[in-house]
């Protein structure tokens, strides 16, 4: 596992992303695309779920529209579950992944899209809290970021932007091969037993604004539920049939896996 490092303004960048989400649609229009699949397959409405770090609650909204009963919401930003308690009628608390509010074994599936990766420190704490607040037998769903291709494409597009140029090295998230990440959530009793690539145009949109299609109106908050809303240009369309039909483990931004938590 390694750190990925970027030189860019980390607070102003994800301030600003933020602010275009402010609170996410109320459902999915795509169901094939990350992070609802493969996750709606391993969710029942009778189930106890959690998810860590909401933000904008596109995951917590669709369960929540679609008669899951038992969703919790769990973000480390006081605003966010600000804005998606006005939004949307859930149980949702403001706490840290690394130390959940909930007793062993609470719930039934719990869910951390992008949230692991993305700690700075340690982030073994958030995985045991995850595993520990699951019943054995029950489900851990986890997005981390793959070191694969992509990642090393994203690292020398940042060093040679002149945007970049001025802004210290940052932290941006942890990474490691898909085998390193399988065997690593194994050591805290957690067994993949399916995982997911994040092959969409989100990613390609992000890499370089060299293959947005600019001649498009971009509804940002519409993309995040419905992929094809992010405009690409031709090369961007090329590199996505690449990242989704000829290598996507080299291309994928993230890996998503379903966990089964193990008993004792």
């Amino acid at each position: 596992m390694k750190a990925l490092r970027l030189r860019y303004d980390a607070a102003a960048f994800w301030k600003e992303y933020w602010q275009k989400v402010d609170v996410d649609p109320p459902e999915f229009i795509d169901l094939d695309i990350y992070p609802i699949y493969p996750t709606i397959k391993y969710v029942k409405k009778t189930d106890r779920i959690l998810e860590c770090g909401f933000g904008g609650g596109r995951v917590v909204r669709h369960l929540v529209n679609h008669e899951f009963a038992g969703v919790v919401g769990v973000e480390y930003d006081f605003g966010a579950a600000a804005r998606l308690r006005a939004a949307q009628p859930a149980p949702l608390s403001v706490a840290d992944v690394r130390r959940l509010p909930f007793a062993n074994g609470t719930f039934d599936v719990s869910m951390a899209f992008g949230v692991v990766s993305g700690l700075q420190h340690d982030i073994s704490p958030a995985i045991t809290e995850l595993g520990r607040v699951t019943r054995p037998g029950g489900h851990v769903i986890v997005s981390v970021m793959v070191d694969n291709v992509a990642r090393r494409l994203q690292l020398l597009v940042n060093r040679v932007s002149r945007a970049a140029r001025n802004h210290p090295l940052s932290f941006y998230a942890w990474m490691d091969t898909i085998d390193g990440w399988q065997d690593y959530l194994r050591t805290f009793g957690l067994d993949p037993i399916e995982r997911s690539l994040m092959t969409s145009r989100y990613n390609i949109y992000y890499w370089s604004p060299l293959l947005r299609d600019r001649r498009k109106k971009f509804d940002h908050k519409l993309a995040r539920v419905k992929d094809s809303e992010f405009p690409l240009n031709r090369a961007g369309e090329w590199i996505h049939r690449m990242t989704t039909v000829w290598c996507p483990s080299a291309l994928a931004g993230a890996v998503l896996f379903v966990c089964r938590k193990r008993a004792g």
